[in-house]
């Protein structure tokens, strides 16, 4: 009987420090961390943040803040024939599209007319003004489509 006693006794001390261990380990859980690096995007040598397209025909004003839109707008500028010299007379003025306004870090922002022309071929991008003619971009190709589905 003794002998089942202390067999009893030693089977309950090493459960015991078994489920004692268990106890006071601390749990450690997996942290991954993850860092997103956005690309900055600039054009005239500003950082652009936002783009505003305000149509003239339905006055319905779209705005965009994401990285691929923004770049593909500036890519479609940066590639375009520059033009120095267009007239902006009452004619032209009427034709109008749209107004794009380029809105950069700091608050600065440029205002730009656009015309739609050849069913999404091309486009023209011209520094709003009040003077008869201005510098703008002819914007052509790939670059125009991807302008234009910015409208759709």
């Amino acid at each position: 009987m003794k002998g089942l006693i202390s067999i009893g006794a030693i089977c309950l001390g090493i459960l015991g420090i078994a489920g004692c261990s268990d106890a006071n380990e601390t749990k450690q859980e997996k942290v991954t961390s993850v860092a997103t690096i956005t690309k900055v995007v600039q054009f005239q040598g500003k950082e652009v943040v936002s783009l505003e397209i305000g149509s003239k025909k339905t006055n319905i004003v779209k705005q965009f803040s994401d990285e691929s839109t923004v770049q593909k707008v500036v890519d479609g500028l940066e590639h375009a024939k520059k033009r120095d010299k267009v007239l902006l007379d009452k004619e032209a003025l009427d034709a109008l599209n749209a107004v794009l306004k380029v809105k950069y870090r700091g608050g600065e922002q440029q205002e730009y007319f656009v015309w739609l022309e050849g069913n999404g071929e091309q486009i023209m991008v011209v520094d709003s003004t009040t003077d008869q003619q201005s510098a703008g971009y002819e914007v052509n190709g790939t670059y125009a489509k991807n302008i234009m589905s910015l409208f759709q």
